[in-house]
């Protein structure tokens, strides 16, 4: 994977790509265990009642995975001489949508992911650049363990088809809004 990352962003540098899509969740991405009590050491070290505890925590941790990989990204980004455009997606709606306010500070605001992204406008500050994040949700679907068995979290109630709908053709207009862009001298 270091190896693929290497290559990336050799190539994005040289100019071979004219975007990023950066996918995230506001933490929610997929548990690699089949059970809770397996992944609890991750968050916890010890195991010992913390059930509770255990999804503010655990998605703080994928949270700062998020910001980790983009700190290692912005550099590459920074450098790039050449059009540039970045695509922010936050995914999972479905989970987090009740929050959607706080949601929107972390990636745009006032979130240290959010502060992260401003240095980058700063750094393409003069150069053609791009950024735009979106809010989405690809399938409704509570969270879970890696074979199912466990529900961490329930997807939201009311969060239906028509919700996602919605949030799907929000993203299909930035891809249209995005092509535009690219098609500007």
């Amino acid at each position: 994977m270091e190896s693929e990352f290497g290559q990336f962003t050799a190539d994005l540098v040289k100019g071979a790509y004219r975007g990023v899509i950066l996918v995230v969740d506001y933490g929610y991405h997929a548990i690699k265990s089949v059970r809770v009590r397996d992944h609890y050491h991750t968050v916890f070290g010890e195991a010992k009642g913390k059930r509770k505890e255990f999804l503010p925590k655990l998605l703080t941790a994928h949270r700062k995975e998020e910001l980790d990989l983009l700190t290692k990204l912005l550099p590459y980004l920074k450098t790039v001489a050449e059009k540039l455009w970045v695509l922010v997606v936050v995914l999972k709606q479905d989970l987090w949508v009740t929050d959607q306010s706080r949601v929107e500070d972390y990636y745009e605001r006032s979130g240290p992911w959010s502060v992260l992204m401003n240095d980058l406008r700063k750094a393409m500050s003069g150069k053609p650049f791009w950024l735009h994040t979106v809010y989405s949700c690809l399938h409704i679907q509570n969270y879970t363990t890696k074979d199912g068995s466990e529900i961490i979290k329930r997807n939201t109630a009311g969060y239906d088809a028509v919700s996602q709908r919605k949030a799907l053709t929000g993203l299909l207009e930035v891809f249209d809004a995005l092509r535009a862009w690219e098609e500007q001298p």
